[in-house]
């Protein structure tokens, strides 16, 4: 996928290492990014911050694996600040985390 200009914007494809990628891009890194990969059973959407090209930032993952799915938000500096998860027949699980703490469990 491409602009105007002609810069990739965005792509399909399916990769070598199982993954089968549906891509939007800023210019310079990826935006937004869905996929299913067949070797690890994780499919979901990957959000991530602009930041320049090679200096990849998420903001937010969503996804399913085996019987979890899951939401987590992150921030730039720190990383995941807030998850929420259910696994199988458990209750649902929320993990908030302030600045500075340690990661989430």
């Amino acid at each position: 996928i491409h602009d105007a200009k002609g810069n990739e914007r965005g792509g399909f494809s399916f990769l070598d290492n199982g993954r089968a990628i549906l891509s939007l891009d800023r210019p310079g890194g990826d935006a937004v990014l869905l996929t299913a990969n067949d070797k690890t059973g994780f499919a979901g959407l990957v959000v991530n911050y602009q930041n320049p090209l090679g200096k990849y930032a998420e903001g937010l993952r969503m996804g399913t694996q085996a019987d979890t799915v899951w939401l987590s938000l992150q921030d730039r500096a720190e990383g995941e600040r807030a998850r929420l998860a259910v696994e199988g027949k458990a209750a649902p699980k929320l993990i908030a985390r302030p600045a500075g703490a340690p990661p989430a469990p």
